[in-house]
């Protein structure tokens, strides 16, 4: 009786364990197939979907409520698609809403994904391939990575892992975007570009344009998006110079300085990008580098695409369509 009494609460125990492992393996695999079945290949972004005045080559897709505000601004606008930032790692944040999303509005995202990298180590390709598998043929790049902040404040592009990096986006056909802190990045960033020719560099911030020119015209693997971002600025270099993103990232501080300077602020504009047209005018492409929920609003989305065709207006005409859509469509659009 003694030998009974221990055997049968060890098989119940064993086989709860059981029981519960396997529905826990079982409830896995399902959960990460809905999250592959709500990124459909299909609906992404192509030459026969992306229909537009305009292809916006920098967004980021942070916040659901953000997005979908921006989607009948868009839709106004004649914007055709969009490359937007998808978190698809560290934070535990669960893709499948955004996935949905993109399915809901078919050809009007070109996906990129990016990891929320809590270190350089989170770029290892063993886990960013986790992502191509679930996902094969899905995205076209990998970003943004900005480093002007954490975890990438220190980080020498010399080191390994970012040629492990490049070699990783190579072999499955995806384009890097970078914002690089300064230009005292720049020896390091041309080693990185020289050093994988066949890669594709897509460069966004406002830090090097006066280097721009110089290193389109010596690097054909280097593309840059000029977004509203860059190019509605404030005189100078102070930390509240860019106006989408003021100091205090509230509304008013974008709209008050704008109103009151947008002659200005305008003229500065074309003649601070007017050499980096010059250089390379067929990888110089248009966005917006929206992201907090105001730049989604319909008075501020209005007046970022107001200066957009003013200054598009101020360009070479030979110039204009290939900013606004023809050369995002070419290299983007077509694989």
């Amino acid at each position: 009786m003694t030998e009974k009494k221990f055997f049968w609460p060890t098989v119940i125990t064993v086989a709860a364990i059981a029981i519960a492992s396997t529905g826990f393996f079982l409830w896995k695999y399902l959960d990460e197939n809905r999250i592959a079945d709500a990124g459909q290949v299909e609906n992404v972004a192509s030459t026969e979907a992306c229909k537009g005045d305009f292809i916006d080559t920098h967004l980021h897709f942070d916040d659901i409520d953000f997005f979908e505000n921006l989607i009948p601004q868009m839709k106004q606008h004649r914007i055709g698609c969009a490359i937007a930032f998808i978190n698809m790692g560290n934070n535990g944040e669960d893709p499948r809403e955004k996935l949905e999303l993109v399915d809901e509005n078919p050809g009007l995202v070109i996906p990129f994904f990016h990891v929320d990298p809590r270190s350089e180590n989170d770029l290892a390709p063993t886990k960013l391939q986790e992502v191509i598998n679930r996902y094969p043929g899905y995205f076209r790049g990998f970003g943004e990575i900005a480093f002007y902040r954490p975890p990438f404040q220190q980080s020498n592009l010399r080191d390994q892992i970012w040629s492990d990096l490049m070699d990783f986006l190579l072999q499955n056909d995806l384009w890097l975007q970078f914002h690089l802190r300064n230009n005292s990045q720049l020896p390091e960033f041309e080693e990185l570009i020289a050093k994988h020719p066949d890669n594709k560099f897509l460069l966004h911030g406002p830090e090097l344009y006066a280097e721009l020119p110089m290193l389109l015209q010596k690097y054909n693997n280097l593309y840059f998006t000029l977004d509203t971002a860059s190019l509605i600025e404030k005189p100078g270099f102070g930390a509240d110079r860019v106006l989408m993103y003021p100091h205090n990232m509230k509304k008013d501080g974008f709209t008050s300085y704008f109103d009151e300077n947008y002659q200005a602020i305008l003229d500065s504009a074309v003649s601070k990008w007017k050499p980096v047209f010059d250089s390379a005018p067929d990888r110089v492409m248009w966005g917006t580098d929206g992201s907090i929920s105001w730049h989604a609003d319909k008075d501020i989305y209005n007046q970022l695409i107001r200066f957009s065709n003013d200054f598009i207006t101020s360009l070479n005409p030979e110039y204009r369509e290939p900013f606004t859509h023809q050369n995002a469509s070419r290299l983007f659009l077509s694989r």
